[in-house]
């Protein structure tokens, strides 16, 4: 297995955190929880910065709420700050793990999925693309 050094100062960089704080916040911007955090991300961001280099960052709780549609179903989110270290932890490993994944991982992926799942067999099988199901095929 290769190994990579100075990850750890590249995911705790104030420039990788303002990056996972952009891109955790994508889509959310409205939220109550991200607007506390954006009206002074300045100083939330060199915080986290301080705390992760200085080995002092601690997980918070996770906030649990019931959802009921479309079911009933249970819901742990973790606070901003945490999402925001989530993220910049992912921008960095990712890249790195993806390349020793095999070929045909489809979970969470982007440009994989469900459908990219479903028809990767039929390359592998005696079969044409026209016998998959319409409804599998990729669009």
């Amino acid at each position: 297995m290769k190994r990579f050094g100075g990850l750890f100062d590249e995911i705790v960089s104030p420039r990788n955190l303002w990056r996972a704080w952009g891109d955790f916040r994508r889509g959310k911007r409205g939220r109550p929880s991200v607007l506390r955090f954006e009206r002074h991300a300045d100083r939330h961001i060199m915080q986290l910065h301080r705390a992760l280099v200085a080995g002092s960052y601690r997980p918070s709780g996770y906030r649990t709420h019931l959802i009921r549609q479309p079911k009933v179903r249970l819901i742990s989110a973790a606070p901003v700050r945490d999402r925001v270290v989530h993220h910049a932890v992912h921008r960095v490993l990712a890249p790195l793990l993806d390349r020793g994944l095999v070929e045909h991982t489809y979970a969470c992926l982007p440009g994989r999925g469900a459908h990219r799942a479903v028809l990767g067999p039929h390359r592998f099988c005696h079969c044409s693309p026209s016998s998959v199901p319409a409804r599998s095929r990729s669009r």
